[in-house]
C-alpha cells in the first residue's frame, strides 16, 4: 500500500526522470512547487489505474472491453482535475510514454507489455 511521500521525498523520486527530460527532451519539472498531498493523491489513483491495466493484460482483457474503457474514462476525469486532457491527448500521451525508453522501462518495470497495452487501449477508447 503506497502511504505517500513528503515534499522532499517527492523531488528526491523526480530527479531521475527530471534528469532524463533535461537531457533528452530539454525539458524540466518544476519541483518548487510540490504540493505533497495532492501528489500522493494523483499516485494513489495512477496506481490504481495501472494495477487495473496490468491485471487486464495478465488476464487477457480486449483492449476494447467496457471495464478497460470504463477504467480509461475514469482516469481522463481524475487527470481533467488540474490538466487540460481529452481522449485523443491521452492516447497521444499513452503513445510517448509507449516510444521514450525510460517511460516505457519504467512502466514495462510493472508488467511486461503494459505500454503497449495501455497505448492501444488509449487509442481504441479515443476512436469510439
Amino acid at each position: 500500500m503506497f502511504n505517500g511521500l513528503n515534499k522532499k521525498e517527492w523531488e528526491e523520486a523526480i530527479a531521475g526522470q527530471n534528469e532524463h527530460l533535461r537531457g533528452k527532451y530539454g525539458y524540466e519539472i518544476d519541483t518548487s512547487e510540490i504540493n505533497a498531498d495532492a501528489m500522493n493523491q494523483k499516485a494513489h489513483e495512477a496506481a490504481e489505474f495501472m494495477s487495473f491495466m496490468a491485471a487486464s493484460l495478465k488476464n487477457g482483457v480486449s483492449v476494447n472491453d467496457k471495464n478497460v474503457s470504463d477504467a480509461i474514462e475514469k482516469h481522463i476525469k481524475f487527470m481533467q482535475q488540474d490538466m487540460s486532457i481529452d481522449a485523443n491527448g491521452f492516447a497521444a500521451q499513452t503513445r510517448f510514454l509507449m516510444t521514450d525508453d525510460f517511460h516505457r522501462q519504467m512502466i514495462e518495470g510493472q508488467q511486461t507489455g503494459l505500454s503497449y497495452y495501455i497505448c492501444f487501449a488509449a487509442e481504441a477508447y479515443a476512436a469510439g
